[in-house]
């Protein structure tokens, strides 16, 4: 099922939910979850001689666990492939975990300085489908087009390890809806 077709289906049957709402049902999950989660944003592009720059946006799916170490995840992963643990490198992160009131991790971030609040999300292995579409007519604009004026990504080399712990952290404001536990939440903007 392409993005665009399960986008339809979810904003049809899915529960319209504010974004708060949202937020609640995901903090009250007590420990880590598995989520699906669909968002639309502006892809980081360059600006210099592109002529999609501020008329396209990209749609995601992404799978993944929210509620987890991240430490102790990239440290089972080096377990498994026999790497020792020297060789991951913790790097300082822009965001901050956020706790629930006893202490435990939510699925949440916050940046401290603009305060603008992620969902983390660590990614299961082939978990991501993005499209990218035009913001004026909706219709599907080929990633091959757009590739000569789409920013990098950055690496997980810190990690020492051949299959990466992958982590994302969409803002919460660009989630579309989420699908946990049998339950679809459709955001209302």
């Amino acid at each position: 099922m392409t993005i665009q077709n399960e986008l339809l289906k979810l904003i049809t049957k899915g529960r319209r939910t504010t974004l708060e709402e949202m937020k609640t049902s995901l903090n009250k999950r007590a420990g880590s979850q598995f989520l699906t989660v669909l968002t639309k944003t502006i892809p980081k592009m360059r600006k210099n001689g592109n002529p999609y720059f501020g008329k396209v946006s990209k749609i995601s799916r992404f799978n993944g666990t929210v509620g987890f170490d991240y430490d102790a995840a990239v440290e089972r992963r080096l377990n498994k492939e026999g790497t020792p643990l020297t060789a991951f490198s913790r790097g300082a992160s822009a965001l901050r975990v956020e706790l629930d009131a006893v202490g435990r991790l939510t699925p949440f971030s916050r940046h401290p300085e603009t305060g603008a609040e992620y969902l983390r999300m660590m990614l299961t292995p082939s978990a991501t489908e993005s499209v990218f579409v035009s913001n004026d007519t909706g219709e599907e604009v080929l990633r091959t087009d757009l590739e000569p004026y789409l920013s990098d990504t950055g690496g997980y080399s810190n990690q020492g390890l051949k299959d990466p712990v992958r982590i994302i952290t969409p803002r919460v404001e660009n989630i579309v809806a989420v699908v946990t536990s049998g339950e679809t939440l459709v955001v209302s903007s």
